[in-house]
């Protein structure tokens, strides 16, 4: 991956809300994603460090996965 982040979701806010957090998991291109979830190795990571992430994934509920193309930066 080239970056990654984690962002909190203002609104709609409450109790009821389905979505608290969304991360996104960037890179440089379409080859690049394709390439590193394709063959399951978007970690380069020994097995004690991959079974502790399994299990960090456990607890979150994946509600939707969308992939998008980044247009513009504005700094």
């Amino acid at each position: 991956m080239s970056h990654w982040a984690l962002a909190r979701v203002l609104m709609p806010s409450g109790s009821k809300v389905p979505t608290t957090h969304m991360t996104f998991d960037m890179f440089k291109d379409y080859l690049h994603y394709f390439d590193a979830y394709g063959r399951n190795e978007v970690f380069n990571v020994d097995a004690e460090t991959q079974m502790k992430i399994d299990e960090a994934v456990k607890t979150r509920d994946l509600n939707r996965t969308y992939l998008g193309t980044l247009k513009k930066t504005v700094k």
